[in-house]
């Protein structure tokens, strides 16, 4: 009796522990934590966290000699918003006779697709000196592109530009000549390219 009534009183234990255990299992995946996201995501959250960007650029915010054309520049964007930044450029293209000297900004709003890639629209401002005093006012209209799953994106500009170049003062006739020029191109020999890092 002592026996028979044991066994009856133990399989039941038995049977809610099991019961237990496969309850656990089946509960186990809905508890765990969740995977990585993919990486192209995890890039394009960083890029819209990134504020500033480095890199070079064929453009030259104020050619104002033959020499300076093709000369590029070193250059900054900075995100304002996420459809605003705005790209600075610097550049020395030679020391040697007269100074070459410019530097200038470019407005740019995302209109199509998002910071990584997509159609931006603006306008920019270059100063410049070399020997003489040169101011270029432009309109920009391009396009924008992230490399793959990397850092580096691609910027290309052009659109009209305006710029007034400061003569030299003449001996002779003490007069001061000053040269303008417009012109609805790219922003430089090469589509107006700049190669950009985030960082």
């Amino acid at each position: 009796m002592k026996m028979h009534s044991m066994t009856r009183y133990t399989y039941p234990s038995v049977t809610i522990a099991l019961f237990g255990l496969n309850a656990a299992a089946f509960a186990a995946p809905a508890l765990s934590l969740p995977s990585d996201p993919p990486r192209s995501i995890q890039n394009n959250a960083a890029q819209q966290n990134s504020t500033v960007s480095l890199g070079f650029s064929s453009i030259n915010p104020i050619p104002t000699t033959p020499a300076t054309v093709n000369a590029g520049s070193l250059t900054a964007l900075f995100q304002l918003t996420p459809v605003d930044s705005i790209q600075a450029f610097f550049a020395i293209p030679t020391t040697s006779g007269t100074l070459n000297l410019s530097f200038g900004g470019t407005y740019k709003r995302t209109l199509l697709g998002s910071l990584a890639s997509g159609a931006h629209l603006g306008g920019g401002i270059g100063l410049g000196y070399s020997g003489n005093f040169a101011i270029k006012l432009s309109g920009v209209l391009g396009v924008h592109h992230q490399i793959s799953e990397s850092k580096l994106s691609l910027h290309f500009d052009g659109g009209p530009s305006f710029s007034v170049v400061a003569g030299s003062t003449s001996s002779s006739s003490n007069s001061t000549a000053t040269v303008t020029h417009f012109a609805i191109t790219p922003a430089s020999p090469i589509l107006g390219v700049s190669l950009i890092y985030d960082l």
